[in-house]
């Protein structure tokens, strides 16, 4: 599946990707044991090397020197450098999440949909396949905020956040754009398959609306759609642009409801 692997990491064959892969395969405790162990053979070989050409050289106290030592050193050493790269890993992973998902929908963020669909759009334009692109804007979002306050708009983009993904494919591209406004590509689908998907979402919505408190909030979406057909450049910011046309005329017509953008100009069916 093409949309499998947009956010694999690949590293570098450098000192770095090594140690990856090493603590990648062994646990903490193993990892510090390997250094110990490398590091009592190695003052071990040391010193037989040096006994071995000076002339005098007690050979009993230099091998109990070169093992006593490295095991009492090396493990503190070795744990205290383990645990520090485990620490650097950790604040990594949390800070790919960070600038990969939004904290309160739980979907990509901007910067990672724009990544992720052009990416998909230059597989899909080198394999000849249609795919569309909607925008989604919540409607009257801040009369939600002045109406029930800030914390039922978190609750509300939250919710849309859920119910997008319930809602989609896993190989669907969903990204929060800001604020209240989203956008979705819809892999090898036509644009009579991406309206029923679009209705589908919107009468959903409507029917479904988020309840807080045991209290309904009323809450419907206006969408803007585009297909790419292999006439039109495939750059995600010109089918943005025009998906965000016709999401233009969705609001003007009135809202909750689905606009398209074919050729020139958008249409509202």
């Amino acid at each position: 599946m093409l949309m499998k692997n947009l956010h694999t990491n690949v590293f570098d064959q450098s000192a770095d990707g090594f140690a990856r892969k090493l603590y990648s395969r062994f646990s903490h405790k193993t990892l510090v044991l390997l250094i110990t162990l490398t590091s009592i053979t190695l003052s071990l070989l040391f010193t037989l090397i040096i006994t071995w050409f000076i002339e005098g050289a007690n050979l009993k106290i230099g091998l109990f020197v070169s093992t006593i030592v490295p095991a009492i050193v090396a493990p503190t050493v070795s744990w205290i450098f383990v645990d520090m790269y485990a620490k650097l890993q950790e604040m990594e992973r949390q800070m790919r999440t960070l600038a990969t998902y939004d904290v309160m929908t739980g979907l990509l963020t901007r910067q990672a949909f724009y990544h992720d669909a052009q990416k998909y759009i230059d597989i899909a334009e080198r394999h000849h396949e249609f795919f569309a692109l909607m925008m989604l804007d919540l409607d009257f979002f801040k009369t939600i905020n002045d109406t029930h306050g800030h914390h039922a708009g978190d609750y509300v983009l939250e919710y849309f956040g859920r119910f997008l993904s319930e809602h989609l494919r896993k190989s669907d591209i969903i990204g929060r754009l800001g604020g209240e406004e989203f956008a979705i590509i819809l892999p090898n689908t036509p644009l009579e398959g991406a309206q029923k998907i679009a209705e589908s979402l919107r009468i959903n919505l409507e029917t479904h609306p988020p309840t807080l408190h045991d209290v309904a909030i009323p809450l419907t979406v206006s969408i803007g759609l585009t297909c790419y057909t292999g006439t039109t450049p495939p750059h995600i910011d010109r089918l943005l642009q025009e998906a965000d046309a016709a999401l233009y005329l969705a609001k003007r017509k009135g809202r909750n409801r689905t606009a398209l953008y074919t050729g020139e100009e958008a249409i509202s069916p």
